[in-house]
């Protein structure tokens, strides 16, 4: 029988941690995975190894398109799934070399001082004082030899991973929760 309940094209991140999610809250689901290579074969088994809580869109214009809540909103599920995913790899078992030490953007020019001083009053003004740091030349110096730089803000919640072992692992994971994933298969 080859009939699924749910189908899921692409053995990336997006559709291991989709077929995570649902198998952990039913497992008696049949999920099948199509993937056109191998599990983990594109851009998700091989980015920077960044597992960042990073926005596609600033938060100043978050908050401007959605208010105060919906920014924060946004900033603490982008947090969380940091958190999450060291969390699951603890759980499974995922040797991901999950190491939680930030992440540092610079300024190097006057030009970009606006923004990232931006960053941090929208964060402040939202109700997040911890999701930036400020760091004058001084000290972003403490944290980083970099030339020209003027300054740096500084936020806790980002994460460096293996990406090849977690998305890996988390395929291993999802074929012994009861997926089956189909490599080899374009659709």
């Amino acid at each position: 029988d080859t009939t699924a309940d749910v189908a899921i094209l692409g053995a990336g991140y997006s559709g291991l941690w989709t077929a995570y999610y649902l198998l952990r809250r039913n497992p008696s689901l049949r999920v099948v995975i199509l993937e056109r290579d191998i599990a983990g074969y594109g851009a998700s088994g091989r980015n920077g190894g960044w597992c960042s809580a990073g926005f596609p869109v600033s938060l100043p214009v978050l908050r401007q398109r959605h208010g105060d809540e919906g920014a924060r909103s946004v900033v603490l599920a982008m947090n969380d799934a940091v958190d999450e995913v060291g969390r699951v790899a603890n759980a499974e078992g995922l040797d991901i070399q999950y190491a939680k030490g930030g992440a540092i953007r610079l300024a190097r020019g006057p030009h970009q001082l606006p923004s990232i001083k931006r960053s941090v009053e929208t964060a402040t003004a939202i109700g997040l004082p911890d999701q930036y740091r400020f760091l004058d030349a001084a000290a972003t110096a403490e944290r980083i030899r970099v030339t020209n730089a003027l300054a740096s803000v500084y936020t806790p919640n980002c994460a460096s991973i293996h990406p090849g072992r977690l998305v890996r692992g988390l395929a291993r994971v999802v074929e012994r929760m009861g997926a089956t994933i189909y490599e080899q298969t374009p659709v």
